[in-house]
């Protein structure tokens, strides 16, 4: 489904050596290695083009059916049955378009975990002890039309809430998120999906300018998903045009989602201004349920799909650079955030569906969108940290260079240090 980095709650800081970050780099490419799937010897085709395939053979089930033998249609049920008993003659063929994904709703959460809280004693803050906050965070999420997903126009928003405290050298925490995306497809249909889990994390310090952080965590994800799906039947000679077939095979599904990820940094700085280097990796597995489409057009064109799963390994090389100003109230923290973004694992998946109303449960493949390699994610937000240890936060945050997304969040969020 496709795809939202979320921004940051109020920012807990995880930084580390340079040796940490080059052992992180050459075990992602590792793991890449030896987690990715073996590349599918078939040529990829989209849902639309599986779909079509498909209904190739109802021109050799009708020409039988011409002939007298209705053993062919005899494997065909309720609407599936009635494309072909429409008459249309063998030889033809067919285009057919649908929208989604099928095997998730178009519009998969991708949360990144790692919510990163101030650490800055150089800000002339109180040390924190204890700390416990909460983010609002909306904005777009739009997405282009490819060969193998339709595009959408939608908006997502998230609340978030969590505490921690300090242990010596460690920092630990936890966080329950809740996330809502919603949108409607350009070829038509729409979709809604949900995710709501908690994720527990740990920043040690190991010295007074460098951090290492690990988190994981969990999601439990539904969607529901309306897609237009129709096929439709031109003659070879253009005499006579068939009606076509429309729908809106309408699905409700779940999904699990595993969270892991480390990242670490290093901060120089020189006055009032900042520099942190970062490096990071980002897990996540997600297991996709079996379900089947209902359709209320009486279309034939509702499919069932097969469970599948997904696997991200997500590397980021960043940079933050901020500056803080003091102020008679409190101090202000004015920052800028520039990372790369590189996939290593999340590769173009084969997928299992069949029609609903087809007896002999024929299974048939597809092919996901491959995902895009590399791209940036840049942002700017605003700290102001008041005496007593509170702190508000507003961020915005965005999704740059990438061939298929396109999104914008913005972050308001509190923080109290007791």
């Amino acid at each position: 489904m496709s795809p939202l980095t979320r921004p940051p709650s109020p920012r807990r800081r995880f930084a580390a050596p340079f040796a940490v970050a080059a052992a992180l780099s050459a075990l992602s490419s590792t793991l890449a290695l030896a987690q990715a799937d073996p590349p599918d010897p078939a040529p990829p085709v989209s849902l639309d083009e599986a779909v079509n395939a498909q209904l190739e053979f109802l021109n050799f089930a009708c020409e039988r059916l011409a002939n007298g033998d209705i053993n062919q249609v005899g494997q065909l049920q309720g609407n599936l049955q009635t494309i072909c008993l429409r008459g249309v003659p063998a030889g033809d063929t067919g285009t057919s378009a649908a929208a989604g994904n099928g095997a998730a709703s178009g519009a998969a959460a991708m949360p990144e975990a790692v919510r990163r809280r101030l650490k800055d004693e150089g800000l002339g803050a109180r040390k924190p002890l204890r700390g416990a906050f909460g983010t609002v965070t909306t904005g777009p999420s739009d997405r282009k039309v490819t060969r193998f997903q339709d595009g959408y126009e939608g908006d997502a928003s998230g609340l978030l809430g969590g505490f921690d405290r300090e242990v010596g050298k460690w920092v630990a925490g936890f966080t329950a998120e809740y996330w809502h995306q919603k949108g409607d497809f350009t070829g038509g249909g729409d979709f809604e999906t949900t995710s709501i889990g908690p994720t527990g994390y740990a920043s040690l310090a190991l010295d007074d300018k460098s951090d290492l952080g690990f988190y994981a965590g969990y999601n439990s994800v539904s969607n529901h998903r309306v897609r237009h799906a129709r096929f439709t039947h031109v003659l070879s000679d253009n005499t006579q045009v068939i009606p076509p077939q429309n729908g809106f095979p309408a699905a409700d599904f779940d999904a699990d989602e595993f969270l892991a990820g480390a990242q670490c940094s290093h901060r120089w700085s020189k006055a009032n201004f900042s520099l942190v280097p970062k490096i990071g990796l980002d897990w996540k597995h997600t297991n996709f349920d079996d379900y089947r489409e209902t359709e209320t057009t009486d279309s034939g064109l509702a499919l069932a799909f097969h469970g599948d799963e997904r696997t991200s390994l997500l590397a980021t090389l960043g940079v933050d650079a901020s500056t803080s100003i003091s102020t008679d109230f409190g101090v202000i923290v004015v920052a800028e955030h520039l990372n790369r973004k590189h996939e290593f694992q999340d590769d173009q998946r084969t997928v299992k569906a069949s029609f609903i109303d087809d007896l002999r449960n024929q299974v048939f493949r597809f092919q996901t969108e491959p995902p895009d390699r590399d791209y940036r994610q840049v942002g700017m937000d605003v700290i102001l940290i008041l005496q007593g240890g509170l702190q508000f936060y507003l961020g915005y945050e965005q999704i740059a260079s990438h061939r298929y997304l396109e999104t914008g969040t913005v972050s308001l969020g509190m923080r109290k240090e007791f």
